[in-house]
């Protein structure tokens, strides 16, 4: 269900790292990568714009969950159908999601990760690479004056983004998704 692409850009944001997501094929949100959560978590404004473009019906709604937040409380919230999730390249759908409060955060939980047989966030590199596929492309880079990463920024850029390539056996790029996909 995923398609052919490898490597997602990671947007930094304080202690997350968030991925843009088109969230069926009507708006591009910003998500924060949490392995702990079980689902997709959506604030309820999210909800109500995709409700009034017509992308969720009241079929698409499911039933109620009880969910177990990180400081161990407990929150009972709606459950539904995400038609279609974009992250890159890769659209995965029917996703299960949870409608939260307004002021919550979107998170990209196991119903969305658990969907790759393998994934993996490098925080150097700033890239989500979907270890199946063996293809990379560069989404941002940072100059230095100094040696390995030291000194002075000269000038960086996190907009920047090259096509899909395929792995170079030897080359940087091709041990890095090694080392990112165990498979050294």
């Amino acid at each position: 269900q995923g398609s052919t692409g490898s490597a997602v850009r990671l947007i930094k944001d304080g202690g997350t790292v968030k991925v843009p997501v088109l969230v069926n094929e009507i708006i591009t949100v910003h998500f924060i990568v949490d392995s702990g959560a079980s689902d997709v978590s959506v604030p309820a404004d999210v909800v109500r714009t995709l409700v009034r473009t017509g992308t969720i019906t009241d079929g698409d709604f499911v039933g109620e969950q009880t969910y177990v937040l990180a400081d161990g409380s407990k929150v009972k919230s709606k459950t539904f159908r995400i038609r279609s999730l974009k992250v890159g390249d890769h659209v995965l759908q029917n996703v299960m999601g949870s409608v939260e409060g307004i002021d919550s955060s979107l998170l990209l939980g196991q119903s969305f990760l658990s969907r790759f047989r393998k994934w993996s966030i490098d925080n150097t590199q700033e890239t989500l690479y979907d270890c199946k596929e063996e293809k990379v492309r560069l989404l941002a880079f940072t100059f230095f004056d100094g040696k390995m990463g030291n000194g002075k920024v000269v000038t960086s850029d996190s907009e920047f983004s090259m096509k899909w390539s395929p792995i170079v056996p030897g080359s940087v790029g091709g041990s890095r998704w090694e080392v990112a996909c165990g498979k050294l």
